[in-house]
């Protein structure tokens, strides 16, 4: 379980299991929210604060722990991994798609790290940009755009690197 390596505070509010079907939401600094989805084989968004759940299944993905301590988000209605998405000056793998087919542990395995400092219960999700030559969160500007980020979890008023992690109740194991 994910709580193990991040404390019990966050895991009492968010305990990602292995296998469990998750949505991920961005969460801006003045309450603006931004669910991920899969969208025509790329990472996208939902428009400003439409729940996850009206997003379809693009917008699910399961949570597989990975031996080295990371998280891979596989969305099993497209058969894609969510990966680091930046934007057209840094962009990701896959032509910065945020997405792959085929799994990469290179590029498929986040780092999920804890965001309590800024905000309880959210996370930043690190992984790596194209050609793995650095690492990067992904983050998201006030508008809901991509954008290129390697620092800690935070948040301003034009962006953040800050999401919620839900578990559906449809939540199965691995």
């Amino acid at each position: 379980m994910l709580f193990l390596s991040l404390g019990m505070a966050w895991a009492q509010q968010i305990p990602l299991t292995d296998g469990a079907i998750v949505t991920i939401t961005n969460v801006q600094q003045n309450g603006t929210e931004y669910a991920l989805h899969i969208y025509n084989e790329t990472l996208s968004v939902g428009g400003a604060n439409a729940a996850a759940t009206s997003l379809g299944d693009g917008a699910k993905f399961k949570a597989i722990q990975k031996t080295n301590g990371k998280w891979a988000f596989y969305n099993e209605s497209t058969n894609l991994y969510l990966i680091w998405r930046g934007n057209s000056g840094n962009p990701g793998q896959n032509n910065n798609k945020g997405t792959l087919g085929e799994y990469d542990a290179t590029y498929c395995d986040l780092t999920v790290v804890d965001g309590s400092n800024v905000k309880e219960g959210l996370v930043a999700l690190s992984g790596q940009r194209a050609g793995a030559k650095r690492k990067g969160e992904i983050v998201l500007l006030n508008n809901g755009n991509f954008d290129a980020w390697d620092g800690d979890p935070s948040w301003a008023g034009n962006y953040s690197n800050l999401f919620r992690i839900d578990v559906l109740e449809e939540n199965v194991t691995a």
